[in-house]
């Protein structure tokens, strides 16, 4: 397995790999977001790879776990808006053919490394409190991610929102 920046040829497979979990984790109208958003971030640098960037500053990224041509899993980040040094963490996922086998730990510590040394201090993640999403959370929380807010009825009445963060700069 290898992790790599996403290239237009993994889209439908990073769009699939978010898909399977349409009803699940993901609402489908958040998979068409994330055709949306990985088409624009692949434009960005004319189909060299998902970075988002404004001059010579990083703004995102998306990578893709891959074995040959068969996508495992994604992970992206965008950085904060007006925040110094913070990240979130956008459109985590992984197949489920491909799940507990190291595909996400991977994708993070690619994402990781990425982040520390562009001197990152603050990476955070938004999911649900709800028990639909206690595999995401129990993930999140392995890696050390804590959550720190909730935001009632995000997503849905009924359905809140809940930010888990981590520092990464030994802070």
């Amino acid at each position: 397995m290898q992790v790599v920046d996403m290239k237009k040829s993994h889209l439908e497979g990073a769009v699939e790999t978010v898909r399977a979990h349409s009803g699940e984790f993901f609402y489908e109208k958040e998979v068409e977001a994330a055709r949306a958003r990985f088409e624009t971030m692949l434009m960005d640098r004319d189909g060299a790879g998902p970075v988002v960037s404004c001059g010579d500053v990083t703004m995102g990224r998306q990578l893709v776990a891959v074995e040959g041509d068969r996508v495992l899993g994604t992970m992206g980040y965008l950085a904060e808006a007006g925040a110094r040094d913070a990240y979130r963490l956008s459109y985590v996922a992984v197949h489920p053919d491909a799940t507990r086998k190291g595909v996400g730990r991977r994708l993070w510590q690619a994402v990781l490394e990425d982040l520390k040394a562009r001197g990152g201090r603050l990476v955070h993640t938004w999911t649900s409190p709800l028990p639909y999403t206690a595999g995401p959370r129990a993930f999140y929380e392995s890696l050390g991610f804590k959550c720190v807010a909730i935001v009632p009825n995000h997503w849905d009445d009924g359905d809140d929102l809940a930010i888990f963060a981590i520092r990464i700069d030994g802070g």
